[in-house]
């Protein structure tokens, strides 16, 4: 009797470590558990207070450029810290032109106008968009489905260059109303171009060497007298700085437009300034769907605070309009210069220099984005 007792003393006390061992082991599983928890708390808390102090300081940035950036360009006083023309006899000054220094006045307001740039990737028929370049030269490379969906294409500034209109015209077979008033005539390779030596807008912009016709009609005038009132038209602009003359007037016709493919100059203060207010406009009925730079027209390379990459004077952008998309959304990624996101009928080699633009501004935008859905949901909702 004493030997059974002894033996199921000594199973009951074997019994008894196995199940400290177990509860040992998940107590230390726990243990482990909780702090690779901990771990992963602070890292994601650490991760959610630089990008709100990465916020904080690029809000604080912006407002600070569109308090000071105007100012500073008509004044040599030191109001702005961060923008300045750099003095050429200051050794510490990396650059010495005003254009070359990543914190001149001309770098504020680019870096206001950085937001402006941003390119959406979009959806029609819940597919992603096709592009299609539409010249020999590094520009116009435009969404197809804004050419397909248009009756009538528009082409503003020919100079010597009439590609993009004989182009469309053949391979879409639709006309193309093709103007420039400081052109007598080009080379038409189709019935279907048809071309006015006219200028939109103004004719104050035309080159050095060109002499104006002295003809000139608004937009809304163009499509009374072609009685396209009731047509989807589709722009292409070059206009050589008129663009900025022209804007306020082509928005007002939005629902006519499918699309835009416009090139915007940035190589004074004035223009900068006007399309800060202006490409705010076209926002609201179109959507950016591709950039591109004129890389002939680049005079220098040159950074500022929030463009990570070289940029020139001239700028090609492509708008399609809100009507034609089912979706849109805002990529971290900037750089569009891959010559495979497009096809090309003109089959011949480019170069798309990167354009990136700084992480800090694409997030403030989405950002923007997030709550200004918010709201009207909520307004929605509220009705």
């Amino acid at each position: 009797m004493p030997m059974t007792n002894n033996r199921i003393f000594y199973c009951l006390i074997k019994y008894k470590k196995t199940i400290d061992k177990k509860y040992l082991k998940l107590y230390f599983n726990f243990m482990n558990l909780k702090r690779i928890s901990a771990y992963i708390c602070i890292i994601i808390f650490s991760v959610l207070m630089f990008l709100g102090l990465s916020m904080l300081s690029y809000h604080k940035d912006i407002k600070m450029y569109e308090k000071y950036a105007f100012e500073c360009m008509q004044n040599t006083e030191n109001k702005y810290p961060n923008s300045y023309i750099c003095p050429k006899d200051k050794d510490n000054c990396k650059n010495t032109e005003e254009r070359l220094n990543p914190n001149s006045c001309f770098c504020a307001m680019y870096n206001l106008l950085a937001p402006r740039l941003l390119v959406y990737k979009a959806k029609a028929n819940h597919k992603d968009l096709t592009f299609i370049r539409m010249s020999y030269t590094d520009s116009y490379i435009v969404p197809t489905i804004a050419l397909e969906k248009a009756d009538v294409f528009f082409g503003y500034g020919i100079w010597q260059d009439s590609n993009f209109e004989n182009i469309a015209s053949k391979l879409y077979q639709k006309v193309t109303y093709a103007y420039d008033c400081g052109v007598e005539k080009i080379n038409i390779e189709t019935p279907l171009v048809i071309f006015k030596s006219e200028c939109i807008g103004t004719d104050k912009f035309i080159l050095d060497e060109q002499n104006s016709s002295g003809k000139v009609h608004s937009f809304g005038q163009k499509l009374k007298q072609l009685n396209l009132k009731d047509k989807k038209v589709f722009i292409k602009m070059d206009i050589a700085g008129a663009e900025t003359e022209v804007i306020p007037d082509l928005v007002k016709y939005a629902d006519n437009i499918t699309g835009i493919t416009i090139s915007v100059r940035t190589d004074n203060f004035k223009k900068i300034k006007l399309l800060l207010e202006q490409l705010p406009m076209i926002e609201k009925d179109f959507v950016l769907v591709y950039r591109n730079l004129l890389i002939a027209e680049c005079e220098t390379n040159y950074k500022c605070k929030y463009m990570d990459s070289t940029f020139s004077n001239a700028i090609n952008l492509s708008y399609i309009n809100k009507n034609l998309i089912d979706e849109k959304y805002l990529p971290f990624k900037q750089d569009f210069s891959n010559p495979n996101d497009y096809i090309s009928p003109v089959r011949v080699k480019t170069f798309l220099p990167s354009y990136t633009i700084n992480w800090r501004v694409v997030l403030y935008e989405k950002l923007k984005n997030f709550f200004k859905e918010s709201n009207n949901q909520k307004a929605k909702v509220d009705k």
